[in-house]
């Protein structure tokens, strides 16, 4: 695994390549101790939904991209009124509305590139380390965990060489990690048992693994957040003949502790992962006032508590949920016949700082293509995965760029690694490639960007 620093030239794409990035932008194509589930066959599937759920993804990573749906109005919902989000067409602006950058190199530029083995995984909360998900060429254990160190641009070193379960049959399934400490999923498939544990990081030291929760087959294996000083889990209720019953839970837990606190409930599952943001989580589950509406909801890392909120109309199930400089940012897979502004497909975030402000009257970005990833903010630019190209968007110029995806890559393209907001953004992408009268390439590469100075 050799770091490499890009040649003068990256950032300045081609003709050729400029036209392939537009063409691929322009196609429509996750306060009490807790006990409680393991992957089933379902979670080995990969969709944009589940895409990075967890080690699933491990071996090979693919990405359906699925058809348009037309979701219901909030007229079908049989559920009371309650204030939601209302935004008028008016006020939400397009990539129509925005000039594109051909020559981002005075924008961007790539800091570093690591190749892992093919199937990794990387994830990124924050501007100092990212946690990898590395497959293993041994039948068990199936994955090891690596830390990069993101402003170092070091080769990653891994911190957990097997599951703390291994002679128990539990593999490792999922990772976060932040410059605090690191948590992880290990879980059993053969009884639906799951486990989470966390420690302290140093850099790329470890401390000592600590196990903060455990659950059996009754719920879904819990998606991780990593933030400030506390790992974080949320656990849905597992689906019993086709119905749901019971609620979602949000537990955090101090790194290197088995203090584990349940700190939000609501009904059901959430339809979205968990995922970091700067200072905090964020995620959305159904209002506690309409089973008919969900709620996005961020808690900050150091309060552990909800610090803001905002009720999507009846009927709108988002994929993510994001929380940045302008306070939520959603995407959704389908086109609905009702939400005014709010109405499409695409990826959705207030141009102005609207945190814990009024939502309704803010200006928004609707960036309209299939999304297949949580939104994150690297400087002043706004980060959105289409289904193949990462675009990157200043609201307050008007401007946006995208960025060039190597020969070879795999149907999901580029990745954003990172979630939240950043001075620094990590993607990745797998490569299985054989140019003609050259060796064959099995790669996932690891990209460091930083803003232009």
């Amino acid at each position: 695994m050799r770091a490499s620093r890009p040649s003068r030239s990256a950032g300045r794409p081609s003709s050729r390549a400029r036209t392939q990035r537009v063409s691929h932008l322009n196609s429509a194509n996750p306060k009490r101790r807790h006990r409680g589930a393991a992957p089933d066959g379902e979670q080995t599937l990969i969709s944009r939904r589940k895409f990075l759920y967890g080690a699933a993804g491990v071996g090979a990573i693919a990405l359906v991209a699925g058809g348009i749906k037309i979701a219901t109005s909030n007229s079908e919902a049989k559920n009371r009124q309650v204030a939601s989000l209302d935004v008028p067409e008016s006020s939400v602006k397009t990539l129509d509305d925005f000039e594109l950058i051909e020559d981002y190199s005075s924008y961007l530029h790539q800091t570093a590139s690591f190749d892992l083995p093919l199937g990794s995984l990387v994830f990124a909360s924050d501007d100092a380390v990212a946690a990898c998900l590395i497959p293993t060429d041994t039948g068990s254990p199936l994955a090891r965990v690596g830390v990069i160190e993101i402003g170092k641009a070091n080769d990653p070193v891994t911190v957990i060489e097997n599951p703390v379960g291994l002679s128990e049959h539990f593999e490792i399934y999922d990772v976060r990690a932040c410059s605090a400490g690191i948590a992880w999923t290990e879980a059993n498939i053969l009884d639906g048992t799951w486990r989470i544990y966390t420690a302290t990081l140093n850099g790329t030291k470890a401390g000592p693994s600590v196990l903060a929760a455990s659950g059996d087959a009754s719920t879904d294996t819990p998606t991780l957040a990593a933030s400030g000083s506390f790992a974080f889990w949320l656990v849905n209720p597992k689906a019993a003949d086709g119905i749901v019953k019971g609620s979602c839970a949000l537990y955090a837990c101090a790194f290197g502790t088995d203090d584990a606190q349940e700190i939000h409930t609501a009904n059901k599952n959430s339809p979205t992962p968990l995922y970091a943001a700067a200072n905090g989580v964020s995620f959305a589950a159904r209002s506690a006032e309409s089973s008919a509406n969900f709620e996005l909801l961020y808690f900050g890392a150091a309060s552990r508590e909800q610090e803001d909120s905002v009720v999507l109309p009846a009927g709108m199930t988002p994929l993510s949920v994001a929380y940045g400089p302008q306070g939520f940012s959603f995407s959704l897979e389908r086109i609905y016949n009702s939400g005014g502004g709010l109405s499409q497909m695409g990826t959705y975030c207030p141009i102005n700082d609207t945190r814990g402000g009024d939502y309704d009257a803010a200006p928004w970005f609707r960036f309209g293509r299939t999304p297949s990833a949580p939104p994150c903010w690297c400087g002043d630019f706004l980060v959105v995965k289409s289904t193949y190209a990462v675009a990157l968007a200043n609201l307050k110029s008007g401007k946006y760029f995208t960025i060039d995806v190597d020969d070879g890559a795999d149907t999901y393209g580029e990745y954003t690694a990172t979630t939240g907001a950043h001075t620094r953004l990590v993607t990745f992408t797998s490569i299985d490639y054989k140019p003609v009268n050259a060796e064959k390439t099995q790669v996932c590469r690891v990209k460091i960007w930083n803003p232009a100075s």
